[in-house]
């Protein structure tokens, strides 16, 4: 078989493993499996990103386009915003690069006219942009959204700290009995 062939397949086995350990995990206590799912979801992005990439650089854009947009559903589905936002940026761009395409298969460099607002814009191109303007809007909010969570949690956990009054040199702690008595 191709190289091209197995990579898919690897790719996609790949996913498949991943989305079944992520769901054995979710009957195990959380304290045991934090860092497990971490690493299970960064391999299920890493996988969902690379077989992206391989369907948009094989010239399957339309498959590249509809696996983006299952791996956002799936990842919202799963609570990981940041992967969802990655993914979500990444086919902006790659909406953005059909739409700047001229029919002749230039370069994007050679739609400047388009990115630099002059009115050559076909009404696809036109459509094709505000689509990708309104995925990078929703991925920005989503970004800034996962940063304020981890952020207000780090606040948090600082004010937490604080809070807490030490003990005067000397004390004993509630339940501890003196050695010298």
């Amino acid at each position: 078989q191709p190289l091209m062939a197995l990579c898919e397949r690897w790719f996609q086995a790949t996913i498949s493993l991943c989305l079944r350990c992520l769901h054995q995990l979710s009957n195990m206590p959380h304290e045991m499996i934090d860092g497990l799912l971490v690493q299970a979801r960064g391999l299920l992005a890493k996988a969902y990103g690379d077989l992206g990439h391989l369907y948009a650089n094989t010239g399957r854009f339309t498959k590249a386009m509809t696996h983006s947009k299952q791996g956002i559903e799936l990842f919202n589905a799963t609570k990981d915003k940041f992967h969802a936002a990655k993914l979500q940026l990444w086919l902006c761009r790659l909406q953005l690069r059909l739409a700047l395409q001229s029919p002749g298969g230039k370069a994007v460099e050679e739609a400047l006219g388009l990115v630099q607002g002059l009115s050559a814009a076909t009404t696809a191109e036109d459509a094709g942009c505000a689509q990708v303007v309104i995925g990078l809007q929703k991925a920005t909010k989503d970004l800034e959204a996962t940063f304020d969570s981890k952020k207000s949690g780090d606040e948090d956990e600082d004010t937490d700290d604080s809070t807490q009054a030490a003990p005067p040199a000397g004390s004993r702690k509630a339940g501890e009995e003196s050695t010298t008595e």
